[in-house]
């Protein structure tokens, strides 16, 4: 890993907040980097700046607080949910973005039949309330969410708006146009976003490499950061 002093910016998963990554933040100022890691609105100490955001309104979050910490030509480790915002901010931004690192992030879409023929029959559990108990249904909802991949919309609380709102934006059509390096870096045992997710997104990217970790999973740059640092090393 290049030494010369460089800034790095980590942008944490959904229903985090930037102190889980401290690890991987002592660690990468050990490389000689100033590292960055703050807390998204709706998170951790960060208020919404508005009850329903939606991914525009993050990047214009860290955009701001880029320019207020007087920084520039930023490496951006996108994880999730925070991997979302980083490639929106670097194709809306691209001047301020060096290179960009994704990992376990969702930018293609997947059509889940399964998750949409539950949730028609979820919508209608109110019909068993005379029959079972309400904290028995509701640990049912819990389950099933889980089952179609959607938990983190079942635990999302009062951000279930901004969380229907990240989602549902595309893009896959901002990652075409990118134009600094981007490094996929995948948990191969990852469950939320599967690792032939890689094959599909180097696809839509001009300009990206990738390092698949076996034994890995979606919570690898905070399990893991050793490991995820070492990937970085090759190619950044």
């Amino acid at each position: 890993m290049n030494k010369e002093l460089r800034t790095i910016l980590i942008l944490h998963g959904w229903g985090l907040r930037g102190n889980i990554y401290k690890n991987l933040q002592t660690l990468l100022e050990k490389e000689g980097y100033k590292v960055f890691v703050p807390d998204m609105p709706g998170f951790g100490d960060e208020p919404l700046t508005n009850s329903a955001m939606n991914l525009t309104d993050y990047v214009n979050f860290v955009k701001k607080y880029i320019v207020k910490k007087g920084l520039s030509e930023v490496i951006v480790i996108g994880h999730s949910f925070g991997g979302r915002v980083g490639l929106k901010l670097s194709y809306l931004y691209p001047r301020l973005v060096k290179t960009l690192v994704l990992t376990g992030v969702p930018v293609v879409r997947h059509i889940n039949i399964k998750g949409k023929i539950v949730k028609f029959f979820l919508k209608n559990l109110i019909g068993l309330r005379p029959v079972f108990p309400v904290s028995l249904l509701k640990f049912g909802r819990k389950i099933i969410y889980r089952f179609i991949g959607e938990y983190d919309y079942y635990k999302a609380g009062n951000l279930k708006k901004t969380f229907q709102n990240i989602i549902n934006e595309d893009i896959s059509l901002y990652a075409a146009k990118l134009i600094m390096p981007v490094l996929l870096i995948w948990g191969e045992d990852d469950i939320f976003t599967p690792v032939s997710d890689v094959e599909k997104i180097k696809l839509i990217m001009p300009r990206v490499s990738s390092v698949i970790l076996k034994s890995n999973g979606h919570r690898l740059p905070y399990e893991n950061p050793k490991i995820f640092i070492e990937a970085m090393k090759q190619y950044i």
